[in-house]
């Protein structure tokens, strides 16, 4: 099993979610009721695209451990890629409560709210009968709910002093319209 496992961890660190798909789905086969190579498989196909087959591989490892913080903060991105934010937001709160002094659920939660005020302000003509003040409205509230999120990740244990923060921080102001 371990040497499965870990030939298919440097396979994901090489790129090569195919091959590392491959290792994962043989410790499957070992060990079908462990949560770990499941979540490792969602992250594979989810890498690959098929997003469909890793929300069922997700699915798998939270029905064998529901503990699992990896489960969340990856089937989570997978949901931000489809635009399910609303979903996604709630999968990066439950990794939040699992492990309370991470900082990647809350950096997560305000990717989420940025990438949802993006696509707000990109799909003007989408949102029938909401006005221009309206749409405004929506959009502003989407990147306010991301700065405090970020402001959240910024208070926990964990929080990494990186300068990712502060650019995603940089790009959410200028979504914003601040200065």
């Amino acid at each position: 099993y371990w040497v499965q496992h870990f030939t298919g961890l440097c396979y994901l660190q090489l790129g090569q979610p195919a091959a590392s798909l491959a290792c994962y789905s043989n410790c499957v086969a070992l060990r079908p009721t462990y949560a770990w190579p499941w979540m490792f498989r969602g992250l594979c196909y989810g890498q690959l695209g098929r997003y469909d087959d890793a929300l069922l591989e997700f699915a798998k490892a939270e029905e064998l451990d529901p503990n699992v913080f990896n489960v969340y903060v990856n089937r989570g991105a997978v949901l931000v890629t489809l635009q399910r934010f609303d979903e996604a937001k709630k999968d990066f709160e439950a990794a939040a409560a699992i492990t309370p002094s991470s900082a990647k659920p809350y950096v997560n939660i305000a990717v989420a709210n940025f990438e949802e005020g993006r696509l707000i302000a990109r799909s003007a003509v989408q949102l029938d009968g909401v006005s221009d003040a309206e749409r405004l409205a929506l959009e502003q509230e989407r990147y306010d709910a991301a700065l405090v999120a970020l402001a959240k990740a910024s208070e926990t244990e964990r929080a990494p002093n990186h300068p990712g923060i502060h650019q995603l921080r940089g790009r959410i102001l200028l979504g914003k319209g601040s200065p």
